[in-house]
């Protein structure tokens, strides 16, 4: 954790605490008034998966009142590059955007500050804190480094066309835009597309207000707003009597949006301007056609194709096309609609498949068949040769071929026939595999089904099942919580815990040690059979590894230094070394603290490759590093 990178500041709803350029997932929050202790507020969220991601966001979203926000499409884009390094440049332009970094890690949203208030933040990790940064309270006064003035203002055929030149742009991130009428107060906030380029070294902000009535006069003014939500000083203000006058063409003609396959892609063409003063064309994208649509190109006057390749297979998009004047914007296009067709045939199903009776549930597994593969869909038919129904959405393919089906109570024994499909990345579904079949008893209670085990905190685990009571008119349900030792058998009696509702908070976790859990329905005096059992292991998360290895020569020997993970309490440092065709092996063990090596038992003009792993205090050993290669001179 670097200590000089911690910074605070306000927003118009709270404080802000950023790691600065390195995320810290899970990092704890700590904030103290003048001469108070410190308190622990929080945790810098540490998102496992594009789900947990989104969430996050929506969450200090709603709390910190964001300048603008970002659609789940982007969001899911964002984390898959995001999760790819977990670096921080990943996020491309979404780095300064403060909801995507504390989404990822690398900031908190105060939202409990008090106004007027002025606290002081720290980070702490495994005990180890940096420096506090601030003091600083909310609100504060608004950033007056911003010069903005207004440059071009230009009545249209469908609106009123701005242009602001943007002088000095201070911690500008957007803009607010606000309308109020000559000579009047009250301004309104309106909200037309707002774009920003660049002629030579300058910044413009330009948009059309398509609202605007003729004949009536109008002022407008343009508020920077920085990263944190606060409004800036306002520019000078641009006043119009509007009167409509003669604008340039509409825009382009005969736009077109064409699948090419072979591409991977939506292929755009049009009939480009004739009009001479066009400086750009742009080109608009939405999910809807009566929806939000974003730029993805700017184009030059004289291109009239292009390529999107940012599109999923058997998606619709929506295509819009518009001319960037001297002075001001062209009207849209009609929106074109554009889908990329299927690419890969999908003509293997599942392999593998294969059906179990469990008391009242069928376990469903299989191998996958085609590549790559999206997902898969369960069947299920009554009997040997009924018609088969899909019973599942599809299931996402995450590497657990398995699904567990919850069969409906019975008094009569009955027969259920299984069959699997796929879905490739092309949306196309496989023929149905081979048709498995089982034969389940009447008279049984039905067992619950698709039991979760998830870490709730520190020190307790949640244990969830879907509440069947309603269709088995039972009347509650026995956990069975058994701790296992190292053979995976029970230690001791399993202790039954009777319940009312379909979940159990187990705050009675220690770290390293297995737990086994199993449901059963209870109606009166007859209990079901037990579910299958699940387990959990409260794991030791693995320590850090070295960073930044550097090795040289020096007279024959390879001189290597390393930096230590900063924050990790380490127990020792073990150094691997390898040659070309050999596994590596450990020639040095080396203490906590310690940052460098020499090795002398080489030959000149052998490669080497020198690795680390760091072992923690409690004996858990991190993945070993990149080797370092290095060859000495003959």
């Amino acid at each position: 954790m670097h200590a000089q990178e911690i910074s605070a500041f306000a927003g118009p709803q709270g404080i802000w605490v950023s790691s600065g350029r390195t995320a810290q997932p899970g990092a704890q929050v700590q904030r103290r008034e003048s001469g108070k202790e410190w308190q622990t507020i929080g945790n810098f969220a540490a998102p496992r998966n594009s789900t947990q991601f989104i969430a996050a966001y929506h969450s200090v979203s709603m709390a910190a009142a964001p300048p603008e926000t970002v659609a789940d499409e982007y969001l899911n884009r964002i984390w898959q590059r995001f999760s790819a390094s977990h670096a921080i440049d990943s996020l491309s332009f979404y780095r300064e955007h403060l909801q995507v970094l504390a989404a990822a890690g690398a900031a908190y949203f105060d939202a409990d500050a008090q106004k007027g208030i002025r606290y002081e933040y720290r980070l702490s990790t495994a005990g180890i804190s940096t420096n506090a940064a601030g003091p600083v309270s909310y609100p504060e006064g608004p950033d007056q480094r911003a010069k903005i003035r207004p440059l071009m203002i230009q009545p249209a055929r469908e609106g009123v066309y701005i242009e602001f030149e943007i002088e000095q742009p201070g911690d500008m991130q957007s803009a607010h835009i606000y309308r109020s009428y000559y000579l009047r107060s009250n301004a309104e906030h309106i909200h037309p597309l707002v774009t920003y380029s660049r002629r030579g070294d300058r910044l413009y902000a330009a948009f059309t207000d398509y609202t605007a009535t003729p004949k009536v006069p109008y002022v407008y003014t343009l508020v920077p707003v920085d990263a944190a939500g606060n409004e800036g000083k306002a520019s000078e203000p641009a006043t119009l009597f509007h009167v409509p006058q003669s604008s340039i063409q509409p825009s382009v003609r005969h736009l077109t949006a064409v699948s090419q396959e072979a591409k991977r892609a939506i292929h755009l063409s049009w009939l480009p301007p004739a009009t001479a003063d066009v400086v750009s064309v742009e080109v608009y994208r939405g999910d809807q056609y009566s929806g939000a649509y974003r730029r993805i190109a700017s184009l030059s006057p004289s291109d009239s194709v292009y390529d999107d390749f940012e599109v999923e297979p058997i998606t619709t998009y929506y295509y819009a096309i518009a001319l960037n004047g001297s002075y001001e914007q062209s009207v849209n296009t009609p929106r074109v609609p554009g889908i990329l067709r299927a690419t890969d045939a999908n003509l293997a199903p599942p392999r593998n498949v294969h059906v179990q009776l469990e008391g009242n549930v069928t376990v469903v597994s299989w191998d996958t068949a085609s590549e790559p593969c999206r997902g898969f869909f369960v069947y299920r038919g009554d009997g040997y040769n009924g018609p088969m129904q899909k019973i599942t959405t599809l299931i996402i393919n995450s590497g657990v071929y398995q699904y567990r089906d919850t069969l409906p109570y019975n008094s009569q024994p009955r027969i259920y026939s299984y069959a699997l499909s796929d879905e490739n990345t092309s949306y196309n579904e496989s023929p149905l595999s081979e048709r498995f079949s089982v034969q389940k008893d009447g008279g049984q209670l039905t067992i619950p089904d698709d039991i979760t085990v998830l870490a709730a905190d520190e020190d307790a685990v949640q244990v969830m099942w879907p509440d069947n009571r309603n269709t088995t008119g039972a009347d509650g349900y026995v956990l069975f919580r058994s701790e296992l030792n190292t053979d995976g058998e029970a230690i001791g009696k399993a202790r039954q815990i009777r319940l009312k509702n379909s979940y159990y908070l187990d705050k009675e976790i220690e770290t390293g040690k297995t737990y086994a859990y199993s449901v059963s329905v209870v109606n009166g005096d007859k209990t079901g059979s037990p579910s299958a059992v699940h387990r959990y292991t409260r794991t030791p998360e693995k320590p850090l590894p070295v960073s930044d290895i550097m090795a040289t020569e020096q007279d024959g020997t390879v001189a290597i230094t390393w930096n230590l993970p900063i924050g990790v309490s380490l127990k020792k440092v073990y150094l691997l070394r390898g040659t070309a065709g050999k596994s590596p092996e450990q020639i040095a063990a080396l203490g906590p603290a310690e940052a460098a090596y020499t090795d002398k038992q080489v030959k000149r003009g052998e490669r080497y490759y020198y690795s680390f792993v760091t072992e923690s205090e409690n004996g858990v050993m991190s993945e070993a590093t990149t080797p370092m290669s290095i060859r000495l001179q003959e």
